[in-house]
Protein backbone atom coordinates (compact mmCIF):
# COMPACT_ATOMS: atom_id res chain seq x y z
CA UNK A 1 0.00 0.00 0.00
CA UNK A 2 1.81 3.22 -0.99
CA UNK A 3 2.59 6.32 1.91
CA UNK A 4 -0.46 8.50 1.89
CA UNK A 5 1.36 12.19 1.13
CA UNK A 6 0.08 15.38 2.90
CA UNK A 7 -0.48 18.60 1.79
CA UNK A 8 1.04 21.76 3.44
CA UNK A 9 -2.05 22.99 4.06
CA UNK A 10 -3.20 19.85 5.80
CA UNK A 11 -0.20 20.16 8.03
CA UNK A 12 -0.89 24.42 8.68
CA UNK A 13 -4.35 23.73 9.73
CA UNK A 14 -2.58 20.86 12.12
CA UNK A 15 -0.52 23.00 13.74
CA UNK A 16 -1.44 26.60 14.01
CA UNK A 17 -4.62 27.20 11.47
CA UNK A 18 -4.98 28.60 8.00
CA UNK A 19 -5.84 31.79 7.00
CA UNK A 20 -8.24 31.52 4.09
CA UNK A 21 -9.09 33.60 0.96
CA UNK A 22 -11.53 36.20 1.31
CA UNK A 23 -13.81 38.17 -0.79
CA UNK A 24 -15.78 41.09 0.29
CA UNK A 25 -18.99 42.13 -0.88
CA UNK A 26 -21.36 44.94 -0.17
CA UNK A 27 -19.56 46.61 3.03
CA UNK A 28 -17.17 46.04 5.78
CA UNK A 29 -14.51 43.52 6.31
CA UNK A 30 -14.38 39.70 6.41
CA UNK A 31 -11.22 37.24 7.50
CA UNK A 32 -11.19 33.53 7.95
CA UNK A 33 -9.02 30.61 9.05
CA UNK A 34 -9.20 27.47 9.94
CA UNK A 35 -7.91 25.48 12.71
CA UNK A 36 -8.17 21.44 13.09
CA UNK A 37 -11.95 21.15 12.50
CA UNK A 38 -12.85 24.67 12.90
CA UNK A 39 -13.64 27.64 10.63
CA UNK A 40 -13.57 31.24 12.02
CA UNK A 41 -15.15 33.93 10.22
CA UNK A 42 -14.89 37.70 11.54
CA UNK A 43 -17.17 39.92 9.82
CA UNK A 44 -17.40 43.72 10.20
CA UNK A 45 -20.13 46.25 8.70
CA UNK A 46 -18.45 49.35 8.13
CA UNK A 47 -21.68 52.01 7.46
CA UNK A 48 -25.19 52.02 9.03
CA UNK A 49 -27.51 49.98 7.46
CA UNK A 50 -25.34 48.19 5.17
CA UNK A 51 -24.82 44.17 4.49
CA UNK A 52 -21.85 42.95 4.40
CA UNK A 53 -21.12 39.78 2.17
CA UNK A 54 -17.65 37.68 2.84
CA UNK A 55 -17.17 35.06 0.64
CA UNK A 56 -14.56 32.38 1.95
CA UNK A 57 -12.58 30.23 -0.71
CA UNK A 58 -12.62 26.60 0.35
CA UNK A 59 -9.09 24.84 -0.28
CA UNK A 60 -10.91 21.50 0.78
CA UNK A 61 -14.18 19.55 0.49
CA UNK A 62 -16.04 19.78 3.57
CA UNK A 63 -19.40 19.44 5.30
CA UNK A 64 -20.83 21.92 7.88
CA UNK A 65 -22.00 20.03 11.02
CA UNK A 66 -23.10 22.95 13.31
CA UNK A 67 -22.68 26.74 13.23
CA UNK A 68 -22.09 29.62 16.42
CA UNK A 69 -22.01 33.01 16.32
CA UNK A 70 -21.10 35.25 18.44
CA UNK A 71 -21.41 39.41 18.53
CA UNK A 72 -18.27 41.67 19.30
CA UNK A 73 -20.26 45.01 19.17
CA UNK A 74 -23.67 45.09 18.57
CA UNK A 75 -26.03 47.00 20.83
CA UNK A 76 -29.02 45.63 20.93
CA UNK A 77 -30.79 42.35 20.11
CA UNK A 78 -32.73 43.68 17.02
CA UNK A 79 -29.83 45.28 14.90
CA UNK A 80 -27.86 42.15 13.94
CA UNK A 81 -27.86 38.95 11.55
CA UNK A 82 -26.06 36.73 10.52
CA UNK A 83 -26.47 33.90 7.45
CA UNK A 84 -24.64 31.34 6.15
CA UNK A 85 -25.33 30.32 2.47
CA UNK A 86 -24.12 27.92 -0.38
CA UNK A 87 -23.45 30.37 -2.99
CA UNK A 88 -27.52 32.02 -3.44
CA UNK A 89 -28.76 28.33 -1.34
CA UNK A 90 -29.30 29.54 2.52
CA UNK A 91 -27.87 27.08 5.21
CA UNK A 92 -29.22 29.71 7.59
CA UNK A 93 -30.58 32.66 7.73
CA UNK A 94 -31.00 35.55 10.12
CA UNK A 95 -29.05 34.33 13.38
CA UNK A 96 -29.82 36.90 15.53
CA UNK A 97 -27.22 38.72 17.33
CA UNK A 98 -28.05 40.80 20.72
CA UNK A 99 -25.71 42.89 23.42
CA UNK A 100 -21.67 42.53 23.23
CA UNK A 101 -20.99 38.87 24.35
CA UNK A 102 -23.27 37.56 22.69
CA UNK A 103 -23.51 33.71 21.54
CA UNK A 104 -26.06 32.50 19.38
CA UNK A 105 -26.40 28.53 18.17
CA UNK A 106 -27.61 28.34 14.77
CA UNK A 107 -30.00 25.45 14.99
CA UNK A 108 -31.81 25.34 11.78
CA UNK A 109 -29.38 24.79 9.64
CA UNK A 110 -30.44 23.34 6.30
CA UNK A 111 -28.38 20.41 5.47
CA UNK A 112 -29.65 20.25 2.03
CA UNK A 113 -26.62 22.25 1.11
CA UNK A 114 -23.92 21.91 4.38
CA UNK A 115 -21.78 20.13 1.38
CA UNK A 116 -18.60 21.85 0.11
CA UNK A 117 -16.50 21.07 -2.44
CA UNK A 118 -12.75 21.93 -2.87
CA UNK A 119 -12.17 25.20 -4.79
CA UNK A 120 -16.21 26.00 -5.27
CA UNK A 121 -15.64 28.63 -3.08
CA UNK A 122 -19.47 29.04 -2.39
CA UNK A 123 -19.07 29.61 1.71
CA UNK A 124 -20.85 33.02 2.05
CA UNK A 125 -21.31 34.39 5.60
CA UNK A 126 -23.43 37.67 5.78
CA UNK A 127 -23.85 40.11 8.67
CA UNK A 128 -26.33 42.51 8.49
CA UNK A 129 -27.74 45.28 10.44
CA UNK A 130 -28.82 48.97 11.21
CA UNK A 131 -25.61 50.10 12.97
CA UNK A 132 -21.76 49.51 12.24
CA UNK A 133 -20.94 46.19 13.78
CA UNK A 134 -18.86 42.97 14.39
CA UNK A 135 -19.63 39.54 14.26
CA UNK A 136 -18.19 36.14 14.49
CA UNK A 137 -19.44 33.29 13.10
CA UNK A 138 -17.64 29.40 14.34
CA UNK A 139 -18.79 27.06 11.91
CA UNK A 140 -17.76 23.31 12.92
CA UNK A 141 -17.08 20.75 9.87
CA UNK A 142 -16.09 17.38 8.62
CA UNK A 143 -13.46 17.11 6.02
CA UNK A 144 -15.18 14.89 3.07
Amino acid sequence: MPKQILSADWYKIQSQGLSLDTTVTGNGTGTAEVQDNMMVVKLTTVTDAKRNYTTVNTPFSFKILEAVVYSATATTAETHFVGIRNGTDVIASNAQLGTIDYLSYITDLDNTYTSFVKGDNDLVVTLSGSSIGTAVAVIQFAYV
